[in-house]
């Protein structure tokens, strides 16, 4: 068992695929967990095999069923999502939980926030707060991020925002985008701390460099604004782009922007009214210059704009 494993990884590091799934197959033949977990990942990923869903839960959930807290993690997650099986909460949280007490830190931040993952399992704050406590703990980013939040804030009356502010410095140390973004929000408006916006855009990049969609928005705007940095037009739209193709919306509004500074008004307005439309709320941010491209243009410029949003709606499949 454990030289096919050994042989496995070396075909793996070797990028021989096809035959270390034939080792992690024969390794599996004799009762190996880690090879079941390896070959259920190979199903999920189509490493080496046909992407099949279906047979990487059953691969997880027999390795999961022998004791790999891991591989319980990954099955909760395929039953939350209902990925490869059936959908289903409880079957989740069974997962989860056993995950989670065997130690997977992400398996406790998702028990500390379960109503996000699994909406129809109800825990007590006290509960939940344990199992956060436990993945800060363990040094989980996440959690420590959601943990800072909930200071900074006060969530559930513990409001200490020096700490909230250690603990997103904290997360964002170990490249946590969302508490980067978080940072950079909270230098951005000064309502919590002194407003400093020049480290609020470098918060902002960091986060957006580590994927944030929000955060690609806003830097965008900074950008676009020269607040806070040297302002660069083709930067901003770039920025604004990525996060409309992350399915943030706000970067269709800066796009928008981008395209009313270049006096191109269709797209200008093609851009605005697609994020309007999608949240179905003309409160929106650029609602007012949506209203004043309206009355500039004419009727065959706002019939052009329409058809323009209607490609952006295919583009983003909405």
């Amino acid at each position: 068992v454990i030289l096919g494993i050994l042989l496995a990884n070396i075909d793996d590091l070797e990028g021989n695929n096809f035959t270390s799934i034939q080792w992690y197959e024969k390794a599996y033949a004799l009762g190996s967990r880690l090879a079941c977990g390896n070959l259920a990942a190979a199903y999920l990923e189509g490493v080496g095999v046909k992407r099949n869903a279906k047979k990487a839960f059953q691969y997880l959930e027999e390795a999961a069923n022998k004791g790999s807290a891991s591989d319980a993690l990954s099955a909760g997650q395929c039953k939350a999502y209902g990925i490869g099986t059936n959908q289903s909460d409880d079957e989740a949280y069974k997962w989860l939980l056993f995950a989670a007490h065997n130690g997977e830190r992400e398996a406790q931040y998702y028990l500390a926030t379960i109503e996000d993952m699994l909406p129809n399992i109800t825990l007590s704050d006290e509960v939940k707060m344990e199992w956060l406590a436990e993945a800060v703990r363990r040094g989980f980013p996440p959690a420590i991020r959601e943990l800072g939040g909930k200071f900074l804030y006060g969530a559930g009356g513990k409001k200490d925002v020096e700490k909230g502010i250690g603990l997103l410095q904290q997360a964002a140390s170990l490249s946590d985008a969302e508490a980067k973004y978080l940072l950079g929000r909270a230098y951005d408006f000064g309502e919590l701390v002194a407003k400093n916006r020049k480290l609020a855009v470098n918060y902002y990049k960091d986060a957006a460099d580590n994927g944030s969609a929000a955060a690609h928005s806003n830097y965008g705007l900074a950008l676009f604004n020269g607040s806070g940095v040297e302002r660069d037009l083709d930067a901003a739209e770039y920025h604004f782009n990525t996060a409309l193709e992350m399915g943030e919306l706000q970067g269709a509004i800066g796009l928008g922007f981008c395209h009313a500074y270049k006096r191109d008004r269709v797209k200008a307005l093609g851009y605005i009214e697609y994020a309007i439309n999608a949240v179905s709320d003309d409160e929106i941010e650029g609602a007012d210059i949506r209203d004043k491209l309206i009355d500039e243009m004419t009727d065959a410029e706002l019939t052009e704009a329409r058809e323009f949003t209607k490609l952006i709606q295919v583009a983003f499949c909405n």
